[in-house]
């Protein structure tokens, strides 16, 4: 973690920042495949970070305009992802069972079809009502 500790204005800093935008990448990445395996779509979450810097620091005053521009880019890159997530998940088409092997998949395949996209639609909307969501939402 030395890398991560430098002082401010020091030269490292672009490396640092650089070190914690891949991290927050590879753990939205990871939140996202969580849910593709659980069959669901994983809104993945900002960095606590830029959550509590976009509110106020802990003495109460506002962060300075760097730190508030580095939490503004992480939360509006999240509701961007998620506004991208949800748009794919509402394009799904039952249309798109059908494959070159298997031109008329039939009824079952619709209904399975449409019961996983209501899984799907209900697991986003337990998302968008949690409370970390929703913290989000209002900074």
């Amino acid at each position: 973690a030395p890398l991560l500790a430098v002082s401010k204005g020091d030269a490292s800093d672009l490396v640092a920042k650089e070190v914690d935008e891949g991290l927050a990448a590879f753990v939205a990445n990871v939140q996202i495949m969580q849910g593709h395996a659980r069959g669901t779509t994983a809104l993945p979450l900002p960095p606590d970070w830029a959550v509590s810097k976009n509110t106020t620091a802990s003495s109460g005053a506002p962060e300075g305009p760097a730190d508030s521009k580095d939490a503004i880019h992480a939360l509006e890159s999240a509701i961007i992802t998620w506004t991208k997530q949800i748009k794919a998940v509402l394009k799904e088409d039952p249309e798109g069972l059908s494959t070159d092997e298997r031109p008329h998949p039939g009824p079952v395949a619709e209904l399975d079809f449409w019961a996983a996209k209501s899984k799907n639609l209900d697991s986003i909307f337990d998302q968008l009502q949690s409370v970390r969501v929703r913290k989000v939402l209002r900074c």
